[in-house]
């Protein structure tokens, strides 16, 4: 079974664990929007989009190489920023749930 997903990059910084099952912490109006699109499935989960590496060593890597060529820091992202919605299962809807997250902030 093929499972979808949505990549996210929240534009402001999301007050999160960089972690997984992250709906769990959604607060306010961000967990209204999560349970309008998502409901109550325990099958879709708002996770971390890197998973290689803790978010600590990212961010070390990430001065390093601020360090090593200085022209990275007006490119260099917030890697705390990308999650991704992971179903679970395959969703047939999955443009429509995307164009409904480009609502998030």
């Amino acid at each position: 079974m093929e499972s979808s997903r949505i990549a996210i990059k929240f534009r402001r910084p999301f007050l999160l664990p960089y972690g997984d099952n992250q709906q769990n912490h959604l607060s306010g109006e961000d967990r209204k929007r999560w349970d309008t699109l998502f409901g109550k499935e325990p099958q879709i989960a708002l996770n971390r989009q890197i998973r290689s590496l803790p978010i600590r060593k990212i961010e070390e890597l990430a001065e390093r190489a601020t360090k090593l060529d200085p022209t990275y820091t007006a490119i260099r992202p917030n890697f705390a920023t990308f999650y991704e919605i992971n179903f679970g299962r395959e969703v047939k809807e999955v443009e429509e749930l995307a164009n409904l997250v480009r609502t998030w902030p």
